[in-house]
């Protein structure tokens, strides 16, 4: 196998198959500096440049920037013996049509694991899940082979779906993130500063991810919506309105979302339409 690129994820990801008994013979980059220093931390593997690495490889894994795939791989000589893989979540096969042109067999493989931190990424590999997608029943076979190898389980995404599986994994990190900024914002207005306020808000996070794993999105939302507290969705909106008003339009779109859930649980639709009443604009007539 090659890597080529040697940014967060191929940081993490070629040492950790290595580790896992997986030959990585080559890795490339544009910038050699960190492709020795990767080389160095991957037993085995050595650092060429990019075409050196397909032709050194049966597999070679693209761990490039979304919008970098499909010129990369076009720049490179494809053959029939050889996989062309990205790592992508949101990018459809079609960003290798230079490989498959040549003969290459393509496929996606997604980590869903946040790498924005080394040491966390590295811990979080064995148990994660790892969207898989190949046409070939071989190549998928051998992908899904690598993510066990790592202690992993793997996602089997439809051909055209990346990008809606890619937007449902960014409400559980990127939207979670910016979700709590935005309650840390509010505090801030209260004079709250930001590690006082994420040292409040962490727990009542955490503690609503355990319920969801403990008993499933049905049964597990807390809060007023699930109780149905009309007045107290009232109070909020009507605070917002005063003091942050710019903060109300996303209040009212995730309390939406929210209450959807509410009606799963058994929110009785008197005080489902009191609710959604309560969340509406004041100059939506429809």
């Amino acid at each position: 196998m090659s890597i080529i690129g040697t940014g967060r994820v191929a940081g993490v990801l070629a040492p950790a198959l290595a580790s896992a008994g997986v030959p990585v013979v080559a890795l490339a980059g544009r910038a050699s500096a960190r492709a020795d220093a990767l080389a160095a931390r991957t037993p085995g593997a050595r650092a060429v440049n990019a075409q050196s690495a397909v032709d050194r490889a049966d597999l070679v894994l693209l761990a490039v920037p979304d919008d970098a795939i499909a010129s990369v791989c076009a720049g490179l000589h494809w053959r029939a013996e050889v996989a062309c893989v990205h790592l992508s979540g949101a990018t459809e096969l079609g960003a290798l049509d230079a490989a498959a042109q040549a003969g290459a067999a393509v496929g996606g493989l997604h980590p869903l694991v946040a790498f924005a931190e080394a040491e966390a990424a590295r811990a979080a590999l064995a148990g994660a899940v790892w969207g898989v997608e190949a046409p070939s029943d071989n190549l998928r076979a051998a992908l899904e082979g690598l993510v066990a190898r790592l202690g992993g389980t793997p996602l089997r995404i439809p051909p055209g779906g990346r990008a809606l599986y890619h937007a449902g994994a960014n409400y559980a990190a990127a939207f979670l993130v910016a979700t709590l900024a935005e309650g840390a914002r509010l505090w801030a207005h209260l004079g709250v500063d930001e590690g006082t306020a994420l040292a409040a808000l962490l727990p009542l996070a955490r503690g609503a991810l355990g319920g969801v794993a403990r008993t499933g999105l049905v049964g597990s939302l807390p809060g007023p919506l699930a109780r149905g507290d009309v007045g107290t969705i009232q109070r909020h909106v009507e605070a917002l309105q005063a003091e942050v008003p710019d903060a109300l339009p996303f209040y009212r779109e995730v309390s939406r979302a929210a209450l959807k859930v509410a009606r799963a649980q058994g929110l009785d639709a008197g005080r489902s339409a009191a609710l959604s009443a309560a969340l509406r604009p004041a100059d939506d007539v429809g």
